[in-house]
C-alpha cells in the first residue's frame, strides 16, 4: 500500500487543505476543497488497498439495486485517492437513541456488500480467503487478547479455549469470505434530506463467516460506542438473533467472542478509543466478558 505526499498532491491537484486528521485522528485522512469548484471533498493518501478504488466503481455500477450509496471518487492516483464529501449525519447518532434502527442499517448494508464483492471477484478475481482470513484471525486472537489476560478478566486457558474453538470452525471449504469488515457507525451518513446511507472507505477483506462477520463487527462497535450497554444490549438483543437465526448458534458464539476480544482488549482496554463513553466503562467490560465466556444468552 504505497503512500502519496499529501502536500504534493495538494499543490499538484489544485486542493485546499481543511481540516487534516478529522476521522479519528487519522492524518492520512483529510478535508479539502477543490479550488476550481469550490466543492468540499475528502482526500485519503496512504492505506489504500488495490481493489479499493475498484470497489467504489463496482458499488456505483449497481447502487439502484443496493440499499446504500457511495460517494464518488472524483480523482485518484498512486496512493490517495479523492472523493466527494457527503452532507449529512453519522450513522452513530443512532448509536444510543434507536440502536436498534442502527443495527438493522448496519445488517441490510452488510447483506448486499456480498454483491459488491462478488463483483469484484468475478472481474479481478481474488486469491482464495482461506489461508490469509486464518492467518489474521489467529494473529488478531494473540494480540488482542494480551490485554485482556493481563488486566485478569479473562484467563489463558479461556483463551486457548476460544483459539480452539476457532481452528476447528474454520477447518472446512467456504468457512471464510471476503467482506467489508467495517460496517460501523463511523463508516455510515445518514445523507441530508433522508435516502439511502452512504458507505465509506470500501474494503475486501477476507474474514471467517462472511454471512454475519459484518454483522457482529457493527454490534461490538455498537457496545463500544452506547453510553448504557447493557440497556442497548437488552435492546438489541432478540433483533440481533433473529438476523442470525439460520446460523448454527456455537458457530455465531465463537466469533461473537473473537470479536469482543478485539472490542475489549484492542479498543477499550489497549487504546481507549475516543469514541467510547467513560463513564460505562466498567459496565462494558463485564458485559463483554460475560458473552465472551456464554454467548448471545
Amino acid at each position: 500500500m504505497p503512500s502519496a505526499d499529501r502536500d504534493l498532491v495538494l499543490r499538484e491537484k489544485g486542493l485546499t487543505l481543511v481540516e487534516a486528521g478529522f476521522f479519528r485522528g487519522k492524518e492520512n485522512v483529510s478535508r479539502v476543497i477543490v479550488n476550481d469548484s469550490g466543492a468540499r471533498a475528502v482526500l485519503k493518501t496512504g492505506r489504500i488497498s488495490e481493489s479499493q478504488v475498484c470497489l467504489f466503481a463496482l458499488a456505483k455500477r449497481i447502487e439502484g439495486v443496493l440499499p446504500f450509496l457511495v460517494p464518488v471518487v472524483l480523482d485518484e492516483g498512486e496512493g490517495w485517492v479523492l472523493l466527494e464529501e457527503i452532507a449529512g449525519e453519522s450513522l452513530n447518532m443512532l448509536a444510543d437513541s434507536d440502536p436498534e434502527r442502527y443495527l438493522s442499517v448496519c445488517w441490510e448494508i452488510s447483506e448486499s456488500y456480498r454483491r459488491v464483492v462478488d463483483a469484484l471477484v468475478q472481474e479481478k478475481g481474488m486469491p482464495d480467503a482461506s489461508a490469509e482470513g486464518n492467518k489474521w484471525m489467529l494473529s488478531r486472537l494473540s494480540l488482542w487478547s494480551r490485554p485482556i489476560v493481563d488486566a485478569g478478566f479473562l484467563s489463558f486457558e479461556e483463551v486457548r479455549g476460544l483459539s480452539d474453538r476457532i481452528a476447528h470452525l474454520s477447518d472446512g471449504p467456504g468457512r471464510f469470505g471476503y467482506v467489508h469488515g467495517n460496517v460501523i457507525g463511523d463508516h455510515v451518513i445518514l445523507p441530508e434530506g433522508g435516502g439511502k446511507p452512504y458507505l465509506l472507505d470500501l474494503e475486501a477483506v477476507p474474514r471467517i463467516a462472511p454471512a454475519y462477520y459484518d454483522l457482529l463487527r457493527a454490534f461490538d462497535f455498537l457496545l463500544l460506542s452506547v453510553g448504557d450497554s447493557e440497556r442497548t444490549y437488552e435492546t438489541v438483543r432478540q433483533p440481533l438473533l433473529g438476523y442470525l437465526g439460520d446460523y448454527a448458534s456455537d458457530e455465531v458464539n465463537a466469533v461473537l467472542a473473537f470479536r469482543l476480544i478485539g472490542a475489549l482488549g484492542w479498543d477499550l482496554l489497549k487504546h481507549s478509543a475516543e469514541y467510547i463513553p467513560a463513564k460505562d466503562r466498567d459496565a462494558k467490560i463485564q458485559l463483554m466478558v460475560r458473552l465472551i465466556r456464554n454467548g448471545i444468552e
